[in-house]
């Protein structure tokens, strides 16, 4: 007796996840992630976003959109253990931000200098020039 495999084409890998509290409140983020990608991308809340992380199916991703809004401010050491974690990965990381405080946007930029200062030490005990290192460390810090 002969079977008929079931054939099915192999569904596209996620390039791409959005990281929120709520994706429906970042209408535009959804309609520009179909329009780039398709069906290759997904959206995380933030728990979910620390578990999917560290899972195989996340080593096809190839950046994520952490979206934030008033409403998260009392959520930036978890956004931030997000971003760190994220990174670790060797993802690019893109920040959107609708109507923070003053203070969310300087917590994020010290994160960068934090990660450039990382970097700028590691390269330079290791043999990297001033120049050499600097790049580096800017391009880890912006990444």
């Amino acid at each position: 007796m002969s079977s008929v495999a079931n054939l099915q084409p192999e569904p596209a890998p996620i390039l791409a996840c959005t990281i929120s509290r709520d994706v429906q409140d970042f209408d535009l983020l959804i309609d520009d992630m179909e329009l780039e990608l398709g069906e290759s991308w997904g959206d995380l809340s933030f728990d979910d976003a620390a578990v999917f992380l560290d899972q195989p199916d996340a080593r096809s991703l190839e950046f994520v959109a952490i979206a934030v809004n008033a409403a998260d401010e009392p959520d930036l050491p978890r956004i931030s253990e997000i971003v760190k974690q994220a990174k670790s990965h060797g993802l690019k990381v893109v920040l959107i931000a609708d109507q923070i405080s003053a203070v969310f946007v300087p917590v994020v930029i010290a994160l960068a200098v934090v990660t450039f200062g990382v970097w700028f030490v590691a390269l330079s005990s290791h043999g990297a020039t001033g120049g050499a290192a600097t790049v580096r460390a800017f391009a880890a810090a912006v990444a």
